[in-house]
């Protein structure tokens, strides 16, 4: 029986399955070094921050930003999608800025001609306790954890803690999608914030809530 190939056909059949092996190993390694490769995030894109003036406008008494600080250890760690580490460099100017929205809005500003009213203020200092994002089985989740103490007419002072949570199907697992994610669970929190800032301008809200 003749054989299928000679020695000469055998070998040039080996050496093009050597190649074919080494090239498809470099596309795996290639693959698996991006899979692994750290994402970084640009929080301070507030484009999709969504606005929040329907609460901006129901506060009626004089808010600012005080302190804005950032107590977990690891500053920059916003956790890991599936083996992905996720950091975000610029997580202070992002939360700032979203707070910056709370802040009284033009119409309470005294108009020429008219008589002051003196109006109660509020002084909100701000924490970051947690930050991260976690992959579920077939979601990713967002989940913030934020402390507050308004100072109220530069004399009481009162603590909330405030939570925020996004959790959906990213197809993508792409910085776009991961930040949308993180500003979602961030407008979680802040409108519990306005609600909480509208009652205390109000007289509704009076006392303190701690928790972790």
């Amino acid at each position: 029986m003749r054989n299928l190939f000679t020695r000469t056909e055998l070998s040039r059949h080996i050496s093009h399955l050597t190649v074919f092996i080494q090239v498809m190993g470099g596309v795996l390694l290639i693959g698996c070094t991006i899979e692994n490769a750290p994402m970084t995030l640009d929080l301070n894109d507030a484009r999709q921050l969504r606005p929040l003036d329907a609460y901006q406008k129901a506060i009626n008494c004089k808010v600012s930003i005080g302190s804005v600080r950032d107590d977990r250890l690891r500053k920059d760690d916003l956790g890991m999608v599936y083996i992905r580490p996720i950091y975000a460099p610029n997580i202070m100017s992002w939360l700032q800025q979203s707070l910056a929205s709370l802040q009284a809005s033009p119409r309470l500003e005294m108009e020429q001609g008219k008589v002051a009213v003196p109006q109660k203020t509020i002084l909100l200092n701000a924490s970051i306790k947690k930050l991260y994002v976690h992959p579920l089985p077939s979601s990713i989740s967002a989940n913030i954890v934020m402390s507050m103490i308004y100072v109220l007419n530069e004399q009481k002072d009162i603590a909330r803690v405030y939570r925020g949570n996004s959790t959906g199907v990213s197809w993508t697992n792409s910085p776009e999608s991961i930040n949308e994610f993180i500003n979602e669970a961030l407008n979680v929190a802040m409108k519990d914030i306005a609600d909480d800032l509208i009652k205390l301008c109000d007289g509704q809200l009076t006392s303190s809530v701690q928790g972790g």
